[in-house]
């Protein structure tokens, strides 16, 4: 999926090899999107209250 802050691009991906719900994010440039972003005030409503952890990786 997308994410967009600020006028910045982040794509979000699940970790194949966790065994819970983590995800990879990372930065991309907003040229290389090829779908619009998602419409205003969409939710996903039963991820409510998962627990989740940001793990950052530097270059």
């Amino acid at each position: 999926g997308f994410l967009l802050l600020e006028n910045v691009s982040y794509g979000i991906e699940p970790l194949e090899s966790s065994a819970v719900f983590e995800h990879m994010i990372y930065q991309i440039n907003n040229d290389q999107v090829e779908y619009p972003p998602l419409t205003e005030g969409y939710s996903r409503p039963h991820y409510i209250g998962q627990p989740y952890r940001i793990l950052v990786k530097t270059d």
